[in-house]
């Protein structure tokens, strides 16, 4: 019983810890929070666990073990939730809505059962040794928190096979082998084990959690399990950097942009986080092809001008755009250095060009058409051919090869 109490408490302390740990990394986001509930209700299992065991009659043992059972069908609801969350499962709200009032209906079902043990007995060492009852309403318990931890494999083993990431496929292969062993060797020991005579061991679920615990633990050191923060490594980097820096996630979310562009654009990193790139830019298709070949390795960096959104006037700048890779050489983020383009600021200044001018002449001298750039500024061929007229007035030329030696003495190509 010592024994018993001593690897309970143990396993009880590491899950509260644990849960705590891992909210400390981001207490808003959504997969650390439900982490962090999930290891609550498993903390909560044990601490259940140890009171069956020192309950002094069968009706404390039946009394804490439906509060168990209660405990253990929402934790696989949670869990499933956490799960579909951490291999970004695309599933529809209602579906997640769902998961928990089925938990409540098999919450019902054992709550009606009167009798919930077939067998219940004090072996010599003080263990309360009990064979469930299976009834109607307790096999449907079981199949509930059998068919959980099975889709939860599945879509391991699906985040596994998609993922681009090796440190999460390694993830998903320890998790999966850790669910496994630790559900087939308790189900074994619970369901067919306790029923025969020689088999004097209390009931072991709670217990099996420890050795989940540690293949948390594994994943947590070795592969940066819901660890890694790409802004904490950044920011005390970046922060003093003269020209314009922005860190943007693999889905073009901005993670962390530095001082020197939150001074040019007036604004607090608040106002940025989390918000789409795209939001901060002239659209630019080929930009965004750039990014895609970026995300997926086709390029490792390259440079260009990339025009961000600003009032009274739009912003041009020079920018270096590369990959970010972890240790693992998994594709973990966008950097982009930007630095505003003084040449096309004098450039514009001396002749009078207006920002639609501006746009209309860099994407000119890419050699992009005409039909090409009312395509892509949403503007008719006719208004292009007119502000183009306009700027052959203003810089005195008379076309877009004279265009092109002009703009390069001031080095906007």
């Amino acid at each position: 019983m010592q024994i018993y109490a001593t690897l309970a408490t143990i396993t009880f302390t590491c899950f509260l810890i644990l849960g705590l740990y891992i909210l400390t990394f981001n207490p808003r986001n959504k997969i650390n929070i439900l982490f962090f509930i999930k290891s609550l209700f498993l903390a909560s299992s044990i601490f259940v666990g140890m009171l069956i065991q020192i309950s002094q009659n069968e009706n404390e043992v039946a009394f804490w073990h439906k509060i168990m059972l209660y405990i253990l069908i929402i934790f696989a609801a949670v869990i499933l939730h956490f799960y579909m969350e951490l291999t970004r499962t695309k599933i529809k709200n209602i579906i997640k809505i769902l998961i928990y009032l089925l938990a409540i209906v098999i919450i019902y079902f054992i709550y009606s059962e009167k009798n919930i043990f077939s067998s219940i007995q004090r072996n010599s060492n003080g263990f309360w040794i009990f064979t469930e009852y299976l009834s109607i309403n307790f096999s449907i318990y079981m199949i509930y928190v059998t068919a959980y931890p099975l889709i939860i494999i599945f879509l391991l083993y699906n985040w596994a096979n998609k993922s681009k990431l090796n440190k999460e496929k390694k993830q998903a292969k320890i998790i999966i082998i850790s669910t496994i062993v630790t559900i087939g060797i308790s189900d074994f020991s619970d369901i067919v084990m306790s029923h025969f005579d020689f088999y004097k061991i209390p009931h072991i679920l709670p217990l099996m959690f420890l050795f989940y615990f540690v293949a948390l633990c594994y994943t947590l050191v070795k592969y940066s399990f819901l660890k890694f923060n790409i802004s904490d490594l950044t920011k005390e980097i970046i922060s003093n950097v003269q020209d314009m820096i922005i860190i943007l996630s693999p889905d073009k979310t901005i993670l962390e942009t530095n001082n020197n562009f939150e001074k040019t654009f007036t604004c607090t990193s608040n106002d940025l986080l989390n918000r789409k790139f795209d939001e901060l830019i002239v659209f630019d298709e080929n930009l965004n092809k750039k990014l895609d070949d970026l995300f997926n390795g086709k390029l490792s960096s390259f440079s260009r001008k990339i025009i961000y959104k600003y009032n009274p006037e739009n912003i041009i700048t020079d920018s270096y755009v590369s990959r970010i890779t972890d240790n693992f050489k998994d594709f973990i983020g966008i950097l982009i250095v930007s630095k505003e383009n003084q040449g096309i600021n004098q450039f514009r200044k001396l002749y009078k060009i207006s920002t639609r001018q501006m746009e209309i002449i860099l994407l000119s001298i890419e050699g992009i058409s005409n039909i090409e750039i009312s395509e892509k500024l949403k503007i008719t061929r006719r208004t292009v051919e007119t502000h183009l007229f306009s700027i052959y007035s203003k810089l005195g030329i008379k076309n877009k090869v004279e265009l092109m030696k002009l703009t390069n003495k001031f080095n906007l190509t």
